[in-house]
């Protein structure tokens, strides 16, 4: 059987083109693509709307494109429509609807939503495949926002994502975590100080 997510993210790229939406790639598969591959069951998407009416206007569009709409998600301090998820209405590529990943699209996420798409890269996740893809710093950052006990994967994400990240990666992310709490989306978190611990843990484990 063909992989879900590799025809998923084809119909998916090709349907944000035809509407033609700015977005990035990010999650897990953003994720495989800059640090190591790993399994994940959602293509997760940053784009950018100016309100929730210009959000509606988008998510309506992909409705009309064939997908069902599955969940919609507040940002529970913005108020602002944070993720859309959605699936396909019909089997793609012979892969049956239940089988079929979940697509989040992520509007109000982190609060860096622009700049997140503003620098990232073509990638190619799978042969053929090409796609605006979140960067080092950005990946970073938003792994810092979600990281909690109840997140040990994003723990895991960030602390590989530090190993992999250049100096310059590194040096761009406290000016990321300060734009996402001056936005009002650090969710009461101390960003700097998470990001200083796992920087730590990175450098003590290092052979000395």
């Amino acid at each position: 059987m063909q992989d879900p997510i590799e025809e998923h993210l084809k119909r998916i790229i090709a349907d944000l083109e035809s509407i033609d939406v700015a977005y990035a790639l990010v999650g897990g598969i953003a994720y495989g693509v800059r640090a190591e591959p790993r399994f994940t069951r959602d293509i997760d998407l940053t784009l950018v709307a100016d309100s929730d009416q210009q959000a509606q206007q988008i998510t309506g569009q992909f409705v009309r494109c064939g997908y069902l709409p599955e969940m919609e998600i507040a940002n529970r301090h913005t108020g602002a429509l944070a993720t859309f998820r959605m699936r396909n209405r019909q089997p793609v590529a012979g892969i049956p609807v239940e089988q079929s990943p979940f697509i989040d699209l992520l509007f109000s996420h982190c609060g860096i939503e622009k700049e997140t798409i503003d620098a990232s890269t073509p990638t190619e996740p799978f042969p053929g495949v090409i796609t605006p893809t979140a960067t080092v710093p950005y990946l970073l950052a938003m792994k810092v926002l979600s990281e909690s006990d109840r997140r040990l994967q994003d723990r895991i994400d960030l602390q590989n994502l530090i190993a992999v990240a250049t100096q310059d990666d590194l040096s761009m992310v406290p000016g990321l975590l300060d734009l996402i709490d001056q936005r009002g989306f650090a969710n009461g978190k101390d960003l700097q100080a998470v990001f200083d611990r796992f920087l730590k843990e990175h450098h003590d484990a290092q052979p000395q």
